[in-house]
């Protein structure tokens, strides 16, 4: 799905930088490693190099509300291979990203945030998670509850080195064969939470309502 940025690429253990071409021009590389990427917008743009490549692909497979990267490795003459791709074919790519956008308890705005309280909200509502149903989280006591977790992960702690640290953030990911209860577990410890019910269940007897 849609993704908020790239922070930055690495291959195999090297952080590198790409220059207005999106080579890698910096040794060893030296411009034979290419990459690109796409976030995930509704309607994304298919990568100019395979569509001229590959007669199979068109300017049709743009891969909308999919975030891809695509890296190319250029020809390198047999002698230099190794010494610009020590790896061979299995060269590792990789990304530090913003990942998936979430919705902040106190402005309402759905945007990129590690903040704990968030992180855990985004999980027990979204369609990839608990697929709970948006309104047990928005009655009063409920949305105040949410409201009052963001600002204690947001509090701001003195490191011993200068500066604040927010006192609880959240990064990492997790696969949709995992079980919900199983990341929320993992989620809530990092962030020495408990989830509380605030919801009561309003009965009737004989058209009398019992005090709530």
């Amino acid at each position: 799905g849609l993704i908020d940025a790239i922070e930055e690429f690495w291959i195999d253990d090297e952080l590198v930088t790409l220059d207005g071409s999106d080579l890698v021009t910096a040794a060893p590389f030296n411009s034979k490693a290419k990459i690109q990427y796409r976030l995930g917008l509704a309607t994304e743009t298919a990568y100019a190099d395979l569509v001229s490549g590959f007669t199979e692909y068109t300017s049709a497979h743009r891969g909308d509300g999919i975030a891809t990267i695509y890296c190319r490795q250029s020809p390198v003459s047999q002698a230099d291979y190794y010494s610009t791709f020590p790896n061979g074919i299995n060269t590792l790519y990789r990304a530090v990203i913003r990942g998936a956008k979430v919705w902040n308890p106190k402005t309402g705005v759905t945007e990129w945030d590690d903040n704990g309280a968030s992180i855990v909200r985004d999980l027990m509502t979204s369609p990839d998670g608990m697929r709970l149903p948006e309104a047990i989280f928005t009655t009063t006591i409920a949305q105040q509850g949410w409201e009052d977790a963001f600002d204690a992960c947001a509090e701001p702690i003195t490191l011993k080195a200068g500066g604040t640290e927010k006192r609880y953030r959240i990064w990492g990911s997790y696969t949709l064969q995992e079980r919900p209860g199983d990341v929320i577990a993992r989620m809530l410890a990092c962030v020495d939470g408990r989830l509380v019910p605030t919801i009561r269940r309003a009965m009737r007897t004989r058209g009398l309502t019992p005090p709530m």
